[in-house]
């Protein structure tokens, strides 16, 4: 038991010097391969650490450090699932701060993990946690003309990859039953410059819409209140 216990916090040590080398120039690429070859033997515990500690420095000097954190953090999600899951609503939270940066490299990772939570971390959660958890504070970052955080709902709803994207979409089509309407319904609000986000993030449902037959019947529906929103 003793021998675990030192085990466990040389690993947390070597987890903390890493991330700080992260920080700075020479050492940052290396860090981050020596994170990421080492993500999958950690326990859950550990991983929570990780995040933990990637998250401490919230504004990092170096735009490369923090699309190194966001980018690990999706790499979490992936390999540890059920333990982020523990950190989900603060990770959320954490890339809408990010997304702020407006940066584009910044604005990739962020959609990178927004992706990795809905492909990896969702499916982990008890059925009765909607995807509108994670959608729903992106969705508000919105209302301030944040494209990033469209971009960051898309890449949830739409993961560009071709692992399991069927089982995602008949996952979370019961959500966009009423979220398809809810965002059409926006069309009319006065603020015209929040258009181009539910644009995007149509576009974005119409895409995954090609891998499952009931979202492309729904799809007509969609199609419907779309007009009849816009006047149509």
């Amino acid at each position: 038991m003793e021998a675990r216990r030192k085990q466990h916090q040389l690993r947390l040590t070597e987890i903390n010097d890493w991330v700080g080398k992260l920080e700075e120039r020479d050492t940052e690429q290396h860090a981050f391969v020596q994170l990421i070859q080492i993500m999958p033997k950690l326990t859950s515990a550990q991983a929570y650490e990780m995040y933990s500690r990637l998250e401490r420095n919230k504004d990092p000097a170096r735009s490369s450090t923090r699309e190194d954190i966001v980018l690990l953090m999706a790499a979490l999600c992936k390999e540890h699932p059920v333990a982020s899951a523990r950190f989900l609503k603060k990770m959320v939270a954490y890339l809408n701060y990010r997304l702020r940066d407006k940066r584009h490299k910044v604005t990739d990772a962020c959609m990178k993990a927004t992706a990795a939570i809905s492909l990896y971390v969702l499916p982990s959660l008890p059925q009765i946690i909607s995807i509108d958890v994670l959608v729903r504070p992106f969705l508000n970052e919105t209302n301030v003309m944040s494209d990033g955080a469209a971009k960051c709902i898309g890449a949830m709803l739409h993961p560009h990859t071709t692992n399991s994207l069927l089982d995602h979409a008949t996952r979370i089509h019961p959500y966009l039953v009423t979220f398809v309407p809810h965002l059409v319904s926006r069309f009319h609000s006065a603020v015209y410059a929040t258009y181009s986000p539910i644009f995007y993030i149509l576009t974005e449902i119409l895409r995954l819409a090609k891998v499952s037959f009931v979202l492309v019947v729904y799809i007509h529906m969609l199609f419907g209140l779309s007009g009849h929103a816009l006047g149509g």
